[in-house]
């Protein structure tokens, strides 16, 4: 068990008068790399920060506790609640928590996927000693009380949280037919029968199984190395475990829910790239080609390769879709169609993709696309988020000089292969809404 953190240390060196730094600079330091410092602690965490002169201090802890190291089904969706919900700590009482978040006018975000939990709390950075002080009463809490949990008022919110967009839920449905059978298979949301069962003795197992201080990653912008250094040594439990999966393998297949209507909402992808190199971000850029989205408000998508290839007049909407884990990923599309549409529409979009060719305008925009999104999630919470997913799962920042160079060295060739990739093999296949008619992946 961690031990108790003590911010007293810290109160000095945090409120040293920032207002002596320069204001602006002519380029920013992170875009180049310069400004990011890396540490390791003896604990093994790694902490990495970068000072960007900014007056609200990002801190952010990142583990391995998404839904693929669930050790009870749903407990990682129940974690991500209970962490904000104001429940006691070892260090804290629930109330201490939610008081000093309201006084020192912080936020707390907590939120995990298949792989990744987060911790982030956003603060003015004169209160970043309080901040690295609630960090660690939540990363070290595995004594979740017995008599907080179950109870009706967390199972209402829990049961809330179930109420999922058909966007949502179709792209869950599709990691879990890609991966069936496998723990990075595994939902993101908690099973309806096991809303008001999970107990304190199950959600701390989880937490002992997943919040070792030596798999954790500390990342923190607008606030002093040295300080964030010092706090971080009391994130996570000093004793606890470090999770470990079996490696993943790519299967495909079919999941859907039928939920009536006149809409269906599909989504169809193949095997994409992992995590980390130039492949990850070539699968990027093939997304934007299947699909960016429309750029204007209620605008039409037609920088889409599919939705200009689909024949005859259609109201569908298409986005392309890639994602990557530390061992697999997915690349391939979405798209939401009416329901007397949509096998037409699913059909025809696929037999575009496996004949898709890239062309260099289509890439050319794609990849400005890419560079758009990723300098936009720079200039905010997103570099906390890059940088502390990239450091955790590959060992490496993602430093976002690199990440633009990769992505204007991909070529119309790479998309294409890449899209040829994913389509050639088997498909997956997850449908909500109308779907009694949605192909099913074997005859696509």
């Amino acid at each position: 068990m961690a031990t108790k953190f003590s911010s007293s240390s810290l109160v000095i060196t945090a409120k040293r008068s920032y207002s002596a730094q320069a204001a602006a600079k002519a380029a920013a330091p992170a875009l180049a790399g310069a400004g990011l410092q890396i540490s390791k602690l003896a604990s093994g965490a790694v902490v990495a920060s970068v000072e960007n002169d900014s007056p609200i201090a990002r801190v952010a802890v990142f583990l391995r506790g998404g839904s693929r190291y669930d050790t009870t089904p749903g407990v990682s969706h129940m974690l991500r609640l209970c962490a904000s919900a104001g429940l006691s700590s070892t260090q804290r009482t629930g109330f201490n928590m939610q008081r000093t978040l309201q006084q020192i006018g912080a936020t707390l975000n907590v939120v995990s996927d298949r792989e990744v939990a987060m911790y982030a709390l956003a603060s003015n950075r004169d209160s970043v000693a309080e901040t690295l002080s609630l960090l660690a009463s939540l990363t070290s809490n595995n004594s979740y009380r017995y008599y907080e949990l179950p109870n009706p008022y967390l199972s209402a919110r829990l049961s809330a949280t179930l109420e999922l967009s058909a966007e949502d839920r179709v792209v869950d449905l599709l990691g879990k037919a890609a991966f069936r059978a496998q723990p990075l298979g595994n939902s993101i949301y908690v099973p309806p029968y096991n809303v008001d069962k999970i107990s304190s003795d199950q959600l701390n197992a989880f937490v002992s199984a997943t919040h070792g201080a030596a798999g954790l990653v500390v990342v923190g912008t607008g606030v002093d190395h040295g300080v964030l250094v010092s706090g971080a040594e009391a994130v996570g439990l000093s004793g606890g475990s470090v999770p470990a999966s079996t490696p993943t393998k790519y299967l495909g297949g079919d999941l859907r829910h039928e939920t009536g209507g006149s809409v269906a909402n599909v989504a169809i992808a193949g095997e994409g790239a992992k995590l980390g190199g130039s492949d990850s971000i070539v699968a990027e850029v093939a997304a934007q080609v299947l699909g960016g989205g429309p750029c204007v408000k209620y605008g039409s998508n037609s920088s889409s390769v599919l939705v200009r290839a689909l024949q005859g007049d259609t109201s569908a909407k298409i986005v392309g879709y890639s994602v990557s884990f530390s061992d697999a990923g997915l690349l391939g599309f979405s798209v939401k169609a009416s329901a007397a549409q949509a096998p037409k529409v699913v059909s025809e979009l696929v037999k575009a993709a496996k004949n898709l060719t890239a062309s260099d305008k289509d890439v050319a925009g794609a990849k400005a696309r890419v560079k758009t999104a990723l300098f936009t999630a720079h200039s905010g919470c997103g570099e906390v988020q890059r940088t502390g997913r990239h450091l955790l799962m590959t060992g490496a920042s993602g430093n976002i000089a690199d990440t633009v160079k990769a992505i204007d060295a991909v070529s119309p060739a790479d998309v294409t292969k890449a899209i040829a990739r994913a389509f050639s093999g088997k498909l997956t296949v997850a449908a909500v809404g109308n779907v009694n008619d949605v192909p099913y992946s074997d005859t696509l």
